[in-house]
């Protein structure tokens, strides 16, 4: 018997992750909150990463984009649910590049949950950036 679903609080980094979930090769959901969330140089090829993973909640996610978007590419290719709740601003930079990581490496997305928590970006005309994103 093996667990389907891992719930987290604070993980000190990535590798951690990744770490945890290669002992759970049949987990099929993924919970954690996270304040900071490190990213350490650790190969991905020493862990065993789960095949069956389809939903991942992640809570006060404080990576950039592109750390968010490294970390889908390596375990996002099954999901069909992903909740993020995130406090770093540069995620919210480019509509275009959410588009296409979902079309990448999230093709069987069917439920996506997004929250942001922090201050909105203006543009020249005064309105709130998520406006312009939507």
């Amino acid at each position: 018997m093996t667990l389907e679903y891992l719930a987290v609080n604070n993980p000190p980094d990535l590798s951690s992750i990744y770490n945890l979930i290669s002992y759970t090769p049949r987990l099929r959901r993924l919970s954690f909150r996270a304040n900071t969330l490190y990213i350490r140089d650790r190969p991905l090829e020493e862990f065993i990463l789960p095949h069956n993973l389809t939903s991942i909640s992640l809570c006060y996610w404080d990576l950039s984009f592109d750390e968010f978007a490294s970390f889908i590419a390596i375990v996002g290719s099954k999901l069909e649910f992903l909740r993020i709740s995130i406090i770093h601003k540069t995620a919210l930079s480019n509509a275009y590049q959410w588009q296409q990581l979902i079309l990448r490496h999230i093709p069987r997305l069917r439920t996506f949950f997004f929250d942001y928590h922090g201050p909105l970006i203006k543009d020249a005309d005064g309105n709130s950036r998520c406006r312009t994103l939507l």
